[in-house]
């Protein structure tokens, strides 16, 4: 089984909607292919090849097995994760990258009417090398961001504290071209 929880195994896990389906419902709790394909409305033996394309991927494990009349059930849970990078996501079939991008911007959304949400929205002009830059920005800033939950966690840990769910998205995409207006002199 792989233990590699890398980009290259989330792409592959999200490439394909019935598994990015059946990835969410891990994220949520404990569950077994049979009552997977009972929500997703599947056959049972394709939500199974998908939930072992899964763990082999190394983005589920086994929690526990229930007998059931002479057969045994397999109930599994998702792996905590490191979050797509933004140059994997880029890696991502198009209808993968929309429905990721579906997803977070409902849960983005969810979160609009606090007073305590902080947006921010910036358009740059990049040139190539700018946008290589920008992506990279971004990344790291992602890893900074790993630092700082793993560090509070901890903290929470230590005091016997509870933590609060922060949502946080970054964007990254090419504008349509607008036209630029024209200038008052080459109006004359």
């Amino acid at each position: 089984m792989a233990e590699d929880l890398s980009d290259d195994n989330i792409v592959k896990a999200l490439a394909h909607p019935a598994r990015r389906e059946i990835l969410r419902i891990f994220d949520e709790g404990i569950a077994s292919p049979k009552e997977i394909a009972a929500r997703v409305k599947l056959p049972l033996p394709n939500v199974s090849y998908h939930v072992k394309i899964l763990r082999e991927l190394g983005l589920i494990e086994l929690k526990r097995t229930t007998p059931r009349r002479g057969a045994v059930e397999h109930h599994y849970v998702a792996r905590e994760r490191r979050s797509l990078t933004p140059r994997a996501a880029a890696t991502l079939p198009s209808s993968a990258r929309s429905s990721v991008a579906r997803a977070s911007w409902r849960q983005l959304a969810e979160t609009s009417g606090s007073s305590d949400t902080l947006v921010q929205v910036r358009e740059l002009e990049l040139d190539a090398k700018g946008e290589a830059e920008a992506v990279e920005a971004l990344e790291a800033l992602w890893t900074k961001l790993d630092r700082v939950q793993e560090a509070a966690k901890k903290r929470a840990a230590k005091a016997g504290a509870a933590t609060e769910t922060i949502v946080t998205g970054l964007v990254l995409g090419k504008a349509e071209a607008k036209p630029r207006p024209k200038s008052r002199a080459a109006k004359r």
